[in-house]
């Protein structure tokens, strides 16, 4: 939490472009804009002594009442709903473990999968499968990691404002979608005897495309021709490593 009465603060509206922003205004005019409602939870506001933007709510003593700070288990849920309003500023509300569990376990019970299918058919033993899951944890950290902060690079040249630290949230929240089908595919996996690496895990990795473009359209100011290209290109990478590794 930040709490600081000075003069100098700057705001900027959820969503709007960053040459947009608003200031300096005094503590006491910001506060009359939370006041007002005219400064919502997860508009952004900047002080010369904070390190980045950061939501109003994390401004401690900012917000008097009106619209609630998301919760963490919102803002996650909106990434498979509504990727598109989940990126405006509410990310800043999900903690970083959090972000981090969400692509990580997704793809350590998408691999999980995959290393339970060859053991199915003959073609993988239980060290594999073990390694499969350990496997499976790196490209949902690391490689997910990795591939955020060459997209972050990318888009630097075309206005990017997004920071590299939000980028890597952001990206490991897209893939919130591939959880919820790596969940459901374990279950039936393991319950019901199917294979279901391609039909559950790789479906739920290819439906993170559209938070993917949601993320890259903020970060290269809209322009969705690139957006795609870029998505496209980070999406390939992820499951271009999950095809390497299980033929």
């Amino acid at each position: 939490m930040v709490e600081s009465g000075a003069d100098g603060w700057h705001y900027l509206r959820r969503g709007a472009p960053a040459e947009s922003q608003a200031g300096p205004l005094t503590w006491d005019q910001l506060r009359g804009l939370s006041e007002s409602g005219s400064l919502a939870a997860t508009d952004l506001v900047w002080h010369p002594t904070l390190p980045r933007w950061l939501p109003a709510y994390q401004v401690q003593g900012l917000l008097t009442g009106g619209e609630p700070a998301p919760g963490a288990a919102r803002s996650v849920l909106s990434m498979i709903l509504n990727p598109g309003e989940a990126i405006k500023g509410a990310l800043q509300g999900v903690p970083w473990p959090v972000c981090l569990a969400v692509s990580g376990l997704a793809f350590t019970l998408f691999f999980l999968q995959t290393g339970l299918d060859m053991h199915r058919v003959g073609t993988a033993g239980t060290g594999a499968v073990i390694g499969f899951t350990f496997l499976g944890l790196g490209v949902g950290t690391i490689a997910i990691g990795l591939v955020a902060a060459l997209a972050w690079v990318l888009a630097r040249p075309m206005g990017c404002t997004r920071s590299l630290e939000w980028t890597i949230r952001a990206f490991c929240l897209a893939y919130t979608s591939t959880l919820v089908f790596a969940i459901v595919g374990l279950i039936f996996n393991l319950v019901a005897g199917w294979n279901t690496a391609v039909a559950f895990g790789m479906t739920g990795a290819l439906w993170a495309f559209h938070p993917l473009v949601s993320i890259l359209k903020e970060m290269t100011g809209q322009k969705l021709a690139i957006s795609l290209i870029l998505a496209t290109v980070c999406g390939s990478i992820i499951i271009s490593i999950w095809a390497a590794m299980s033929l």
